[in-house]
Formats: C-alpha cells, structure tokens, sequence
C-alpha cells in the first residue's frame, strides 16, 4: 500500500522537523525562522496582564512568546530582537524596569528603584539600558547593564531630565530637560559628559536619530525639522503652508522620511521625502491614518492604524513599498487592534 507507506514517512519527517525546529525556534528565535522584515510584535492586552505575540505576516504565523507579564508601558525590544524591556509594578509598589528574554521567558528587574523610573533606552548593542528616575528628587538620567548590574547616573542638579535616546553608533545620548524654562532638546556623550543645549526650540517632542548618527529628525509645528548633531544647525524640510506634518520617521537606510501630513485639518495620510526635503509624495488616501508609523527592518514595509469612519476601533494595516518608494500594496493586516504595533528587530 504505497499511500499509506508515503503518509507514514510524511509524519515521520514532519515528526522530526518539530523536534528539531521547535528547540531551535526558542533557542533562536522567530526572526532566524523566518526573515526579520516580516515579523511584527504586538501585546494581547487584559488590564495589565499582557501576552507578548509575534506574527510573520509573509506566512501568517503567530506565537505567543511572553505570557502574563504587568506592563504599564510600551516595550522597546533590545536591537538584536532578543528581549523586551517595559516599566512594570515592583515588590516595593514603585514602578521598575524589567527586561524578558523573548524565548526563554527570563524575567531580570535591571533597575530596581525605590520611586518610579521612566523611559526605558536600549544602547544600540542591546548591552545597556538608559533610563529616568527619581532616585534623588528630581528626574535624572542613569544607564545599567542589561542584567541590572553597574548602575552609573547621568545627570545631576534640580531639573527633570528625561526621554533618552542613544545614538545609532552609541556614543551619545540625546535627551530632554526643563533646564532653561521649557522643556527642551540637550545632547551628551553616553558616559554623562560634554552636556550641551541642542535647540533653542522649546516644548520639541522626541527627537530620532539618523542612522549614521549626525542628525535628529523633530516634528515641531506642524513642520518637520533636522538638525545637526555637531553645529546645531536647522533645516526645515517641509515648506507646503497647506499640510499641517507630524510624527517623522527615518527609512532604514536613512534616504527617506515618512511622516503624517495633515490636509483641511481632517485628511490624515502618510506622505514620504527624500531626507533633503525633495520629492515629496502622498501615499495613502483614505485619510483617516494614525501615528506612529513604523518601518521595516529592511524599508520596503511601513505598518500603522486607521480607524475608518464608523468602526469603532483601529485597524492594523500594512504598506509595502517599491524600491524607489512607491506604493505597492495596501493592506489590512489585523482588525479591531488599537495597541502598539512594532516590527521586531
């Protein structure tokens, strides 16, 4: 009976490709499965409770790979896609910063705070975490290993400082601060030194890096800015009077910005330039698209929210983009998600 002895040898080669993948899954993970660009995180919420899910959109395949963790903020995965680290309740009814190996489900407390910590950073070689707290009164800046050991405080003196960004190549760290009356952009080396005001700009959201680390990309005012990391020097990139621009994000290779442009006060779409400025292009229509925009690893993906008119929640959708930065496709990925989507690294 030739069928029977074939879907015999089927299951037992199906058999041993789980024995050997599954252990190798948790050992390496979904992103040596499977291709980086196509894989997304995104929580299972219940109060505080959260499962941490991964789906590969290419072969629509999700795996809960965190269970049951109390995440009171966002996490920000470690950049070699390994770990996650998010505030989290501690023993001492503070909030501390936890990190949870993605795959072996290892839960470390790196900060351990006596108050409440803030901002959670990854150094770009996922070996420390830059991170705000009030261990002294007013915020300050610290950095620890990723395992909590070597606890170093950045900042000193009676002002709030907080939102750290490390720097691509790691040796700065760009910062916010109510030094100056208002809230603004200040930049330092990552050990705590050469402190120094960046803009004279104030009240400027978060800013992000450039991926060779020489400029920060703001949205302020409805324009987007750059500004240099060494002189301090601005370029505005959006000069259209008619579109309102928010939440800049770099491409991956750092030749491109994707940003939400915002027409007559109702039309929401994301528009995309050149990193001078040039070129610039909408690419969706349906005007109801919500911030944050997130790239790809590998740039030819942008995931974000729409909530269309009438639905009662947002939607997860998925734009893949030509090598030039056209539109290829627009997609609907997940229904009625209305939490943090992001592309693990």
């Amino acid at each position: 009976m030739p069928l029977l002895r074939f879907s015999g040898l089927m299951r037992l080669v199906l058999a041993i490709w789980l024995l050997v993948m599954t252990p190798l899954a948790l050992t390496l993970g979904i992103s040596q499965l499977f291709p980086a660009r196509d894989v997304i995180s995104m929580p299972i919420v219940r109060a505080h409770q959260v499962d941490f899910a991964l789906m590969d959109i290419s072969h629509q395949f999700t795996r809960t790979v965190v269970h049951n963790v109390e995440m009171l903020s966002a996490p920000q995965w470690s950049p070699d896609g390994t770990r996650i680290a998010y505030l989290g309740r501690s023993p001492r009814a503070g909030v501390d910063i936890f990190v949870t190996h993605v795959y072996t489900g290892t839960v470390t407390n790196v900060s351990d705070s006596p108050g409440i910590d803030y901002d959670p950073a990854w150094s770009p070689d996922s070996n420390q975490i830059a991170f705000a707290t009030r261990d002294f009164g007013s915020l300050d800046i610290f950095r620890v290993n990723a395992d909590g050991s070597d606890r170093q405080r950045l900042t000193h003196g009676p002002d709030e400082d907080f939102d750290p960004i490390w720097s691509p190549d790691g040796r700065q760290i760009v910062f916010r601060s109510d030094r100056n009356r208002g809230v603004h952009i200040f930049l330092m080396d990552a050990d705590g030194g050469n402190q120094r005001l960046l803009s004279d700009r104030v009240n400027l959201k978060l800013p992000q890096w450039s991926p060779d680390s020489t400029q920060l990309l703001i949205g302020h005012d409805h324009d987007v800015f750059l500004i240099n990391a060494s002189t301090n020097d601005e370029l505005c990139l959006t000069l259209d009077n008619t579109l309102l621009a928010s939440d800049p994000v770099w491409s991956p290779d750092g030749r491109q910005i994707a940003y939400i442009g915002v027409r007559n006060h109702t039309q929401h779409d994301i528009y995309i330039m050149n990193v001078d400025g040039s070129n610039n292009r909408r690419l969706t229509t349906s005007g109801d698209v919500n911030a944050p925009l997130n790239w790809s690893p590998d740039g030819s993906h942008l995931v974000f929210q729409r909530h269309p008119m009438g639905e009662r929640s947002e939607h997860v959708y998925i734009l893949s983009l030509t090598a030039d930065g056209q539109t290829h496709s627009n997609e609907l990925l997940v229904r009625n998600f209305d939490q943090w989507v992001m592309w693990q690294p």
